[in-house]
């Protein structure tokens, strides 16, 4: 104890010596370097911080818009302003995991739609579809999966539709389903004419696709009905679609203007 007592000692002196305080002031003295030292240890506590729950889920991914995505210069000009307010997106989400959490792997279709073409980022709304399969805990992952990913894309959320979703791409074609009212088929453009000739691709895609496997598809039906977001239009042999892999970094991504 006397070590401890001799360590404070000669600030009492001090004090005491200024006429500024008693050894009591003194006391005071040693509580108040308590809390920077408390202050420390907690910094330090940080270094062993648990990091981020993991999101890691694989899969494909599929956007269809209502004008030519590749086009020739005039086509391009005359689509701009008037046409592409409007597109279907769909995701074929493998089984991984988000934030930590098993996730046994999704159908996820989105219907967004502005009042101008969607190149503009004037606000958004939409709905998106998920299978009635899915329970509560799948439903809630996908959801935080497709917020991640695409809430800037898809603005704001007007309904969550619980209906039959289905959705296959693959490298040779493309098809995605709700019930009987949303539906989207192309195929590849042929000959790969998009990567032949990648300036005549006016748009970028709304969410990431992956670079090395997306194609322009020709799509050769393209159908929705959805009386919340006062849609219904039918469109055929259009090519208005990218799909491939979803993006590594799966991120949003501004829509940015054409070229």
């Amino acid at each position: 104890m006397m070590p401890r007592i001799s360590r404070f000692l000669p600030a009492c002196l001090l004090l005491w010596t200024s006429g500024l305080a008693s050894c009591q002031s003194a006391s005071q003295v040693r509580f108040e370097v308590a809390p920077v030292l408390s202050a420390a240890s907690g910094a330090g506590s940080t270094l062993g911080a648990v990091p981020r729950a993991a999101t890691s889920v694989a899969g494909m991914a599929l956007e269809a818009r209502t004008l030519s995505i590749y086009a020739g210069a005039c086509h391009y000009n005359g689509e701009r302003v008037l046409a592409g307010h409007t597109a279907v997106l769909a995701w074929q989400l493998q089984a991984g995991l988000i934030e930590g959490q098993h996730f046994g792997g999704a159908d996820i279709v989105a219907v967004v739609t502005s009042e101008a073409n969607l190149v503009d980022d004037l606000a958004r709304t939409h709905c998106v579809y998920l299978d009635p399969a899915l329970d509560a805990a799948q439903v809630s992952l996908a959801l935080r999966w497709l917020d991640a990913h695409a809430q800037v894309a898809l603005g704001q959320r007007l309904a969550l539709v619980r209906e039959r979703v289905q959705v296959r791409i693959e490298a040779g074609s493309y098809w995605a389903r709700v019930g009987d009212r949303i539906h989207v088929q192309g195929a590849p453009m042929p000959n790969l004419e998009c990567c032949k000739m990648p300036y005549n691709v006016w748009y970028q895609p709304l969410t990431q696709i992956d670079q090395d496997s997306r194609r322009v598809g020709c799509t050769s039906s393209l159908v929705c009905v959805e009386p919340r977001l006062k849609l219904e239009f039918s469109r055929q042999g259009e090519n208005d679609a990218w799909f491939g892999a979803l993006s590594v970094k799966q991120a949003q991504v501004p829509t940015g203007e054409p070229r």
